[in-house]
């Protein structure tokens, strides 16, 4: 086969860009005062995409080695990267997230029901509209990290850990 050409090239439809997306909490975890839609949406800088890997069975018989697909596995946690802003909105709902899951003081935890949400991640086209979706069932808070304070120019810049039992793909 040979190389594509230009024109071949100029003839595919508009490329997906990496930062045309958007970031909705369906059903927030009911932990007191959630911040809207648009705030988490607003300072998330970067999401890792869901991923599912399908194991392999081997079946060996008499000296000879077949696969076959087995148990499906997810990447998660998925990591959400924000911008921290000097009223807090990042460090409440990770705390409040957190503290819904696991009390600091107390060990108490939420009930599964209201300590778990569903987030969906849309990638968009360049006019702003749904090309594709992943939507996260089950997602619970794991981890919140801050970072380090230092000398180094910058924002603090959390990453909160978000596992998650499966997601769906949805069309745009």
């Amino acid at each position: 086969m040979p190389r594509p050409t230009i024109d071949q090239i100029r003839g595919l439809a508009d490329h997906a860009s990496l930062f045309h997306w958007r970031l909705s909490f369906f059903q927030p975890p009911a932990i007191g005062s959630f911040p809207g839609i648009e705030e988490m949406d607003l300072r998330c800088t970067t999401v890792v995409l869901p991923s599912m890997s399908i194991g392999q069975v081997p079946i060996k018989i008499r000296g000879h080695v077949v696969q076959q697909p087995g148990e499906a596995t997810y990447n998660t946690p998925l990591q959400f990267t924000f911008i921290e802003t000097v009223d807090n909105v990042v460090a409440n709902f990770f705390r409040q997230w957190r503290e819904a899951c696991w009390q600091t003081k107390t060990g108490a935890q939420g009930a599964k029901a209201d300590v778990e949400g569903i987030i969906q991640i849309t990638r968009l086209n360049r006019q702003d509209t749904p090309i594709w979706g992943y939507k996260l069932i089950g997602c619970t808070y794991q981890d919140g990290n801050f970072g380090s304070l230092g000398a180094d120019a910058g924002v603090v810049s959390p990453v909160m850990s978000v596992a998650y039992d499966y997601f769906e793909d949805v069309a745009g």
